[in-house]
């Protein structure tokens, strides 16, 4: 684990350099098994240490779900999801609430992807924070996933 979430750092890295934020599709950071999803996490506004947070520190970022293989199902259309960050070496102390919102833009006519906006998300401190997203429909929940991020 340590590896991935070192490659992780350095996808973020990449990111936050400029590079194209699609430019690893093949990139799973969130691994639905139940649904055989695989979950993208793109930074559209990288979180940052700061000495105090404030409602323009907030980082924004989008996840997009993609099938991982040939499905006998369709991803539920009503799919639903809630993200909430916590910090495993604090006692699973996390945020605010987030806010998700589906998004949806597609890159191209053929694009299957649903994508989830998450904003309003205060990092209150540097270190690892892990991600946990959960899957719903009709309010019924159908599978979950997660993520480590380091904040330095």
């Amino acid at each position: 684990m340590f590896k991935l979430a070192k490659f992780r750092n350095l996808s973020f890295f990449l990111f936050a350099m400029g590079s194209p934020a699609w430019a690893n599709p093949s990139q799973c950071d969130l691994d639905f098994k139940k649904l055989k999803i695989c979950g993208t996490v793109h930074w559209e506004k990288a979180p940052q240490v700061v000495e105090m947070i404030t409602p323009k520190d907030a980082a924004t970022l989008t996840i997009e779900l993609k099938p991982k293989a040939p499905r006998t199902k369709a991803i539920p259309q009503d799919l639903e999801m809630t993200v909430k960050p916590t910090m495993p070496s604090m006692g699973g102390h996390g945020t605010e609430p987030t806010r998700v919102t589906r998004t949806t833009a597609a890159l191209d006519k053929n694009d299957s992807a649903i994508r989830f906006q998450v904003q309003d998300i205060f990092l209150s401190m540097s270190g690892e924070w892990k991600f946990q997203v959960k899957l719903k429909s009709q309010g019924k929940e159908l599978d979950q996933a997660s993520w480590l991020f380091e904040l330095k």
